[in-house]
């Protein structure tokens, strides 16, 4: 935890000294929490919503080093062709 994460969580009116001590508490408490005890902090949907900010964020980078061309690939994938339709009937057609 560092002092950047804390500052739009705490109280203008807050000494430094006391902001400061805060921080060094909660790092040690950090420290020694494991998983289960972090997770029971914290609800499911809270998760679920960090993990969603995350995977949005990392989607983001990955689409600014793609072309243009890479961009329509991915909103309009290529259609399956009929090949794959036709081996499919034909498969079920031999197992009758």
């Amino acid at each position: 935890m560092t002092t950047e994460n804390t500052t739009s969580e705490s109280n203008e009116n807050v000494d430094p000294k006391q902001e400061e001590a805060t921080v060094a508490l909660a790092n040690q408490i950090l420290a020694r929490v494991n998983v289960s005890e972090a997770l029971s902090m914290i609800s499911l949907n809270a998760v679920l919503q960090l993990v969603q900010n995350k995977v949005v964020e990392q989607a983001r980078a990955e689409v600014e080093k793609m072309d243009d061309d890479q961009i329509e690939d991915l909103l309009n994938p290529p259609a399956e062709t009929e090949d794959v339709e036709d081996d499919s009937e034909e498969a079920s057609s031999e197992d009758s």
